[in-house]
């Protein structure tokens, strides 16, 4: 891929992050945090399946916007349910032990599959990784959705 379709793509993420941190909002308000959340895992891991079955420039594009939108809504949504969670007084000490959590499992998941990479597998194995990542983001925010509507199991 030449230098210059990466940068486009780059300049898509960035895009998609602009609108996916002003859309969490609206999202929230309307279907609610946990369920925009949901529907937030789901996207990225529809931009992931992207990738996994088609390497065509206008669909890794379209990817590339989803996974921008996936990431800043993703910290703006998490954000506003920690805040929901546990309180305003107490947001600020949770928000910044789950931005490190965050930050740290960023850094080990990118290092661990530049890792592979180097190793010789090839990219789509990274794609396929992150993939089931996202898969089980899905299905645990399935089971706390749950778990927030029975209270008594909390």
């Amino acid at each position: 891929m030449t230098a210059e379709k990466s940068s486009f793509l780059f300049a898509l993420i960035g895009l998609g992050s602009l609108c996916g941190a002003v859309a969490s909002g609206v999202f929230a308000r309307l279907i609610g945090t946990s369920a925009s959340l949901l529907a937030n895992y789901l996207l990225g891991a529809s931009a992931v399946a992207i990738v996994l079955l088609t390497d065509d420039l206008s669909w890794i594009s379209l990817s590339a916007f989803i996974l921008g939108f996936f990431l800043l809504a993703c910290v703006a949504l998490s954000s506003q349910r920690t805040g929901e969670v546990v309180g305003t007084p107490r947001h600020a000490h949770h928000w910044g032990l789950l931005t490190l959590g965050f930050a740290l499992g960023v850094a080990i998941g990118s290092y661990g599959l530049s890792g592979l990479v180097d190793f010789g597998w090839p990219y789509y194995s990274t794609f396929a990784i992150a993939g089931g990542a996202l898969t089980i983001s899905v299905l645990l925010s399935l089971g706390l959705i749950a778990l927030a509507n029975e209270p008594e199991r909390i």
